[in-house]
């Protein structure tokens, strides 16, 4: 005999899986979902405007192996606390979240002191790359796992996928350093070549993060709400573009997946491309740095706008939308050249802490562009008409997006950019390396 409308609603009300139906469970997963996949953006957005100064403080190197290492902990023990509580599974995630958010922010302060200006694009670029690599491969296996793994088929995702994790992070503690000088593994004529070609000074004591500054920065608020706009259209994609293709374009599951992922490879070739354009085009002096930013930034901004604009006008021909998807995302791609090393430009000696700030605005549409698309969807739902008012707003941010970033944003060193510290002297010989001369 079914259980009553009134005992589900009790169920429900005290977040009580345990004792639920599949039907109830099914209703209450509903209802809570977006706590759960939002919980980890809660944690992520606050610690990401600290992550730079925690790197600077307590070496960027140990804050992200501790984060890397205590989050694999941490996503194996995710099983258990959704077994445990629905309000255990919330917990856990928000901490992974703030664990988590000081690693980008760290290894923009290890490459502020690692990698030569004229390389700069490329390597940040390998780091949005990794990253979407690794969410399509997580994407494509967790299906697998879930169907034929171990341990009942999803807690299985957690286990391999943390247990890798683990082990990612000893090769961090191995061969990571936060400056080549401590690298064991790094010769004299390597440091000396890098000390030479950094914007970054090397630091004789901790500078005190000028918070102000960063805080009432024009060029810094036009980075961040570039990052706003376009990581609102890249989490929409990633949270509401396959249920946008199972319920307008009526495509079956498995093709849905697959139409998916070559979206998001067309977004990796984008930025894989651009890191290397963005290099050559600064050896070759052929722009301005501001220029050459700004030029990557039109391109990842201008297109996606126009191309999810015109989505709605072609809405009853599958093959045109899913090229205009796959053009929007090959094109927002090129950031990697824009808003990405635009951050090490402004403020060399403070990029950690700039990009935590920036990359706070940026993780905003990680749990707001679900709600605000979930809203708009359900306003009437079942009308597919609905979806076309999400891609005018997403294109309208874009466009905002690209308007803010190119009258605003420049590549020039801000006068707080630097740390006024001891450096040391770049004609140093190589048996000699860091006998530091001053230069105040």
């Amino acid at each position: 005999m079914p259980k009553s409308n009134s005992c589900c609603e009790s169920k429900i009300e005290k977040l009580d899986f345990n004792e639920a139906t599949v039907e109830e469970c099914k209703s209450l997963w509903l209802r809570v979902k977006g706590v759960v996949l939002g919980a980890f953006y809660y944690g992520y957005f606050f610690i990401h405007l600290y992550g730079g100064q925690l790197a600077l403080w307590l070496g960027a190197r140990n804050i992200v192996g501790f984060s890397l290492l205590s989050a694999a902990i941490l996503t194996i023990l995710t099983p258990l606390s959704a077994y445990i509580d629905i309000i255990a599974l919330i917990v856990l995630r928000i901490i992974t979240g703030i664990l988590q958010g000081v690693v980008t922010p760290g290894i923009y302060t290890i490459f502020s002191q690692w990698i030569p200006f004229k390389e700069r694009s490329t390597a940040l670029a390998f780091v949005d790359v990794g990253a979407n690599s690794g969410t399509l491969i997580t994407m494509l296996l967790s299906g697998i796992l879930c169907k034929h793994g171990f341990a009942g088929g999803w807690p299985s995702v957690f286990y391999t996928f943390g247990t890798v994790g683990l082990f990612f992070s000893l090769i961090w503690w191995y061969a990571i350093h936060d400056t080549p000088e401590h690298h064991p593994r790094v010769d004299s004529a390597e440091i000396i070549y890098i000390q030479n070609n950094i914007d970054a000074m090397r630091e004789a004591r901790k500078p005190k993060i000028p918070w102000l500054k960063i805080v009432s920065s024009l060029p810094v608020w036009s980075i961040g709400i570039a990052k706003f706009c376009g990581q609102m259209g890249l989490m929409a994609f990633k949270t509401k573009l396959p249920a946008y293709m199972a319920t307008v374009l009526h495509l079956p599951i498995d093709e849905n997946g697959t139409i998916n992922a070559l979206i998001f490879i067309c977004l990796i070739a984008g930025m894989s491309v651009t890191g290397f354009l963005s290099d050559y085009i600064e050896r070759r002096k052929l722009l301005s740095k501001t220029m050459s930013r700004k030029l990557f930034e039109t391109i990842s901004y201008l297109i996606p706008a126009i191309a999810i604009a015109a989505i709605p006008f072609a809405s009853k021909n599958e093959t045109i939308v899913l090229m205009l998807l796959m053009l929007s995302m090959l094109a927002y791609g090129f950031h990697v050249g824009g808003d990405n090393p635009i951050v090490v430009d402004v403020a060399p000696d403070f990029s950690g802490s700039v990009y935590g700030f920036v990359a706070a605005f940026g993780s905003v549409p990680g749990f707001l562009a679900p709600l605000v698309i979930g809203y708009i969807i359900d306003l009437n739902p079942g009308n597919p008409l609905m979806w076309n008012y999400v891609f005018y707003m997403l294109a309208g941010l874009y466009f905002f997006g690209f308007l803010v970033f190119t009258a605003f944003a420049t590549s020039e060193t801000q006068s707080w950019g630097t740390a006024n510290v001891l450096k040391c002297n770049k004609l140093c010989d190589c048996n000699n390396l860091c006998s530091c001369n001053s230069d105040v």
